[in-house]
C-alpha cells in the first residue's frame, strides 16, 4: 500500500530462473506488463527488468502492445507468454507485455502493472483470468 493510492505485490516471471518484479495491482486497467531488459528509456533504468533469454518457457506472441493511462503516462512493447509465480501459485503460459518503452514513469516504484479491471479496459485484448485463446492466465476470486 503506497499512501492509500495503490497496492503492489511481488511476483516472479520465467522458468527455471525466476525474475522478481514489484507490480501495481490496478483495478483501473486490464493489462499486465513488466519492464523489458530491451527498454532504452530513462524510466526503465532504475527498475527490475524482464530478460526473455533467462527463461526456457518464454514465447513471443508476435503482437505489439501499447497502453495510455489517464495521468499521461504510457508504455509500449511486445506481448509474450511465460511462467508466472505469485503467492506460491505457479501458472504456465501467462500472457503479458514486455515494455520496451515507457513515458512519464520515472518516479514510480513498481516494475510493471497487473491490471485486474474489466475487459473493456484492456488495450491488448488479453486479460488476467479470461482469454479468447487457450493460453492460461491467472484468475483471482
Amino acid at each position: 500500500n503506497i499512501d492509500n493510492i495503490y497496492y503492489y505485490g511481488i511476483l516472479y516471471l520465467g522458468e527455471p530462473t525466476k525474475q522478481k518484479f514489484r507490480v501495481n495491482f490496478d483495478t483501473g486497467s486490464a493489462d499486465f506488463w513488466v519492464i523489458s531488459s530491451r527498454c532504452t528509456t530513462t524510466s526503465c533504468k532504475q527498475h527490475n527488468q524482464y530478460t526473455q533469454t533467462k527463461s526456457k518457457k518464454y514465447r513471443d506472441m508476435k503482437k505489439d502492445f501499447s497502453i495510455f493511462y489517464g495521468d499521461g503516462t504510457w508504455a509500449a512493447g511486445r506481448m509474450c507468454t511465460d511462467t508466472l509465480t505469485i503467492g506460491g501459485a505457479k501458472v504456465t503460459a501467462v500472457g503479458f507485455a514486455q515494455a520496451t518503452f515507457l513515458f512519464g514513469m520515472e518516479d514510480e516504484i513498481n516494475d510493471g502493472i497487473m491490471g485486474l479491471g474489466y475487459q473493456a479496459l484492456s488495450s491488448s485484448g488479453f486479460l488476467i483470468g479470461k482469454r479468447k485463446s487457450q493460453t492460461k492466465l491467472l484468475a483471482f476470486g
